[in-house]
């Protein structure tokens, strides 16, 4: 019963607006994202379902209609190289109770109510082409096995290359490509900022699709603050279980699935000055495991972008993912998995308003343990089409 409440919020919603207001007005659109590449760094920005910003082409394609004045459904679907058919990236109604305030609520497959990258999630918002790691990258915990500390450390630095096979389906801090099924409350009143909700899944692996983990869900939200024009901060943060419940074989005596958490704090900075812009994002995350203890991870990225003339425009970002330590049987002591640097950098063209072009260059630097540092680099352009 306590899984039927979304849907059960979403008939009652579209039943009570559809009485109200009969047609709906309706709007169509979409974004084509076509790419150029060159280089071996293109596996390390795959995504859970096998895409990458890289990709040769990415469709998005959505809707959007306002049933009422104060309640809205949002619809768009994803199509990319590799995908026998479209799937949807997001799936929501938003009511909007007071139409004066700020004030909103969102229910169904919805965007993370936590951190700021969603809006640069797609391609004619991000100044750059990939992702921050901390929303894309997967490290070596799996959610589809109960590793111990030797198979674990054996698979340092392989979550996201095994990721294609599925052979080792590692977690993200944040899947940003894998929105949840959920409700949040959304808004602000000038200077703070607030979004917190309900997921069905946690950040590091949703369920949007099929429930695993059935007693199980995460809370999570974000409070900012915006004292100025051009200033914005804010902290988040999400709590919750992952383990599935076929983990349940695995189980010491007295255990449940339950008793595993996935805690996650977040900082974010924004400051904007004629035609500068600087964003910076920092993490602590953990996972409590069933036979690693408690993994632990931190990093951040720091992203600045600086307008050209004539529609053009300079982009540059930083950042870092660490991992803590844990014991092998063979008593060595060591990252859990391998650190990872993310160095992006570019400039972009806005050559009409609904066409851009991008050329960047990433280099992605993994340090193993006990071995020698490895870069793998890329070099791409890609355009953007909103239609």
């Amino acid at each position: 019963m306590r899984r039927r409440w979304i849907v059960v919020l979403a008939t009652a919603a579209v039943a009570a607006s559809a009485s109200a207001a009969g047609a709906a007005e309706v709007r169509f659109g979409g974004l084509l994202d076509v790419a150029a590449t060159a280089g071996n760094g293109d596996v390390l920005n795959r995504t859970s379902h096998g895409d990458s910003p890289f990709d040769p082409y990415r469709v998005r394609v959505g809707a959007d209609a306002s049933l009422t004045t104060s309640l809205q459904v949002y619809v768009q679907m994803i199509l990319h190289e590799g995908m026998q058919s479209l799937r949807a990236d997001e799936a929501y109604l938003m009511w909007t109770p007071w139409q004066s305030r700020d004030a909103h609520i969102e229910a169904g497959k919805i965007p993370w109510p936590i951190g700021t990258f969603g809006p640069r999630t797609y391609s004619d918002k991000n100044p750059l082409i990939g992702a921050p790691l901390m929303y894309q990258y997967h490290t070596a915990l799996p959610w589809n096995k109960v590793p111990t500390v030797d198979q674990l450390v054996a698979n340092a630095g392989m979550g996201q290359l095994l990721l294609p096979a599925q052979q080792w389906i590692g977690m993200p801090v944040i899947d940003d490509r894998w929105w949840d099924v959920g409700v949040a409350a959304i808004g602000s009143q000038r200077p703070l900022e607030y979004s917190f909700g309900v997921t069905r899944g946690s950040p590091g692996w949703p369920e949007p699709q099929s429930v695993e983990n059935v007693k199980g869900q995460s809370v999570m939200g974000r409070l900012g603050i915006a004292p100025v024009a051009g200033v914005r901060a804010g902290v988040s943060g999400s709590w919750g279980t992952w383990a599935p419940d076929w983990f349940v074989y695995s189980l010491p005596t007295g255990k449940k699935t339950t008793d595993y958490h996935e805690a996650l704090a977040m900082a974010d900075l924004e400051l904007m000055r004629d035609r500068w812009e600087l964003r910076g994002e920092g993490y602590l995350k953990y996972w409590e495991t069933v036979a690693t203890g408690t993994l632990r991870l931190h990093g951040g990225y720091a992203e600045a972008r600086v307008g050209l003339a004539a529609g053009a425009w300079l982009a540059a970002r930083a950042e870092l993912m660490r991992f803590s330590d844990v014991t092998t049987s063979a008593a060595i002591t060591r990252p859990w998995d391998d650190g990872v640097d993310r160095y992006e950098a570019g400039i972009g063209y806005r050559v009409t308003r609904e066409v851009q072009v991008r050329v960047v260059g990433q280099r992605n630097v993994r340090h193993p343990f006990d071995a020698p540092v490895i870069h793998q680099d890329l070099g791409a352009i890609a355009t953007s089409i909103r239609f």
